[in-house]
């Protein structure tokens, strides 16, 4: 384990993005493979999704308004600036970090005391 993790800290970015995560798919009772790049995708389409629906405030669902619908928040119109960032670990010693475009938005969010 630690020749992988003393691999996987000295490896470039373009190298991790190829690799191979292997895991369990209980759906099809097997072990499936995947490239390391799809998953930092998929997330980052996910993370995207996340940022688009800040960008719409509260939900309305009277109106069918896709946004927030926490009742621990408190969101007010303002303008401010949303960047959302996907952080991925590689063994012990190694991050990569991939970040949204910074969205300026015309709500501000804080968090109920």
């Amino acid at each position: 384990m630690k020749f992988l993790d003393d691999n996987l800290k000295s490896e470039s970015d373009e190298v991790l993005l190829k690799r191979s995560y292997k895991y369990w798919c209980n759906d099809e009772n097997q072990y499936k493979a995947v490239c390391v790049k799809k998953i930092i995708s998929m997330g980052l389409k996910q993370l995207n999704k996340y940022v688009n629906t800040l960008e719409h405030g509260r939900a309305n669902i009277e109106k069918k308004k896709n946004g927030i619908c926490e009742n621990r928040m408190v969101i007010e119109e303002g303008i401010s600036h949303l960047r959302g960032f996907l952080i991925s670990s590689f063994g012990s010693q190694r991050l990569l970090v991939k970040e949204t475009n910074i969205k300026k938005i015309n709500f501000q969010y804080f968090i109920k005391k």
